[in-house]
């Protein structure tokens, strides 16, 4: 996936020295990331982790768990991006929060855009020039494990044949020592839906949900 979940990766995995080839199986890069559009919730502080969390649980619920660890985090996530000259210095309040604590860069474009495009020039510095490939249209299969000991070996992917899937696909064996998975989910997926609502079609409704998600 190449978002910005997929470039966090490939920037954290470059500056350990690591060889990376990034893969996405859509035509160009950013997948859902390039539509965020409000801002990035968080935490303004650690005094107001435990205010966030009662306000994602009443709004949306979910795992404690995993929103626990969002909202814990969330302050040092944009230390982060503050370090790595990302700031968002603009703040609003968006509709389920009891504070102001969406955070977005100043002026007029939308933090998706601006985190994408500022990841990519910072993963191009990072990266020397042979230590990393991308390819698009490259849909992930299966990841492939060592018999005997479970290792991840490499992954099985379909290559799209002529610009799109439609006009055939290719399968490409690519080793590897390691695969991260940095997906757009299922949301856009009518048999995933199918699978996990036990067989309810799936509702209509407007989503920003893409080809990255299915």
């Amino acid at each position: 996936g190449s978002g910005i979940a997929g470039l966090m990766a490939v920037y954290e995995a470059g500056k350990s020295g690591a060889r990376v080839l990034l893969l996405d199986k859509e035509p160009h890069g950013g997948g859902n990331s390039i539509k965020a559009s409000s801002g990035l919730s968080a935490a303004r502080n650690q005094e107001d982790v435990e205010a966030f969390y009662s306000d994602v649980m009443t709004g949306g619920g979910g795992s404690p768990f995993l929103v626990r660890k969002l909202t814990e985090e969330s302050p040092d996530v944009l230390k982060e991006l503050e370090a790595m000259r990302l700031p968002l210095s603009r703040v609003t309040r968006l509709g389920g929060h009891s504070f102001a604590r969406t955070f977005a860069p100043e002026g007029s474009t939308p933090v998706g855009l601006y985190l994408y495009g500022g990841l990519q020039s910072l993963v191009r510095r990072t990266m020397r020039n042979h230590s990393l490939e991308v390819r698009y249209r490259h849909r992930l299969i299966e990841v492939v494990r060592n018999e005997a000991n479970g290792r991840v070996e490499g992954g099985l992917f379909a290559k799209a044949a002529s610009g799109s899937y439609d006009g055939g696909e290719e399968e490409v064996l690519i080793r590897c020592d390691a695969i991260v998975l940095a997906t757009g989910g299922f949301g856009g997926s009518e048999e995933a839906y199918r699978l996990f609502s036990e067989g309810q079609a799936m509702p209509h409704f407007a989503t920003s949900n893409g080809g990255q998600a299915n």
